[in-house]
């Protein structure tokens, strides 16, 4: 019998299937396959009989070594995270407060994303974001967060509004827009003067 070596690479989880290789004097047959399925096995072992010109009966003997390899590959790939399971009353009696580095804005030990429309000011609010969790002066969204619906509602009309915002009704902006329009074909229409 030739010297063939077997190597399985462990389970990803999802699929039994998984990559086989074996290794006859310096050739490699590599085939993905389920190695515990006997009919797949034995299309693997044909397979490789072609490819390392050995006849098939002398592979036959690699069955069990396939699905050995296969069983400590999987006793020696590393644990899956395990999610407990809580009962309701386990639950209840958890703190499960959330604690922030900047309050109402980014969690502690919780991934963060930073999404929004184009030119929303959101590459102008991370270097914020940095420099407020280095040296803890105030983040510039704390004051914004403030001024979410529900809250300090005092501080709404200190900040001033822009035509097209939500406190700027669009029927209270169309004057602005039409006399900004107005300006701008009068100011098209003058010709250049000569210096």
């Amino acid at each position: 019998m030739p010297d063939i070596t077997v190597r399985v690479e462990p389970s990803n989880g999802r699929s039994p299937r998984r990559v086989v290789k074996l290794l006859c004097g310096g050739v490699e047959h590599v085939d993905t396959i389920d190695p515990m399925s006997g009919f797949e096995r034995d299309r693997l072992l044909d397979r490789a009989s072609q490819r390392f010109a050995q006849p098939r009966h002398l592979l036959a003997c690699l069955h069990d070594s396939i699905v050995k390899a296969a069983q400590q590959a999987d006793s020696a790939a590393p644990e899956k995270i395990a999610f407990p399971g809580y009962r309701l009353a386990e639950l209840k009696a958890m703190d499960l407060t959330v604690r922030y580095y900047i309050e109402n804005v980014m969690a502690q030990n919780q991934p963060l994303v930073v999404a929004g429309a184009k030119k929303t000011l959101k590459t102008n609010l991370l270097p914020d974001l940095g420099i407020s969790l280095a040296t803890e002066p105030p983040f510039a969204s704390a004051v914004i967060a403030s001024l979410l619906p529900g809250q300090a509602s005092g501080l709404v009309n200190t900040v001033p509004a822009f035509p097209g915002s939500a406190r700027y009704p669009a029927q209270r902006s169309l004057p602005i827009v039409a006399r900004q329009r107005k300006a701008s074909r009068q100011s098209r229409k003058r010709p250049l003067q000569a210096e």
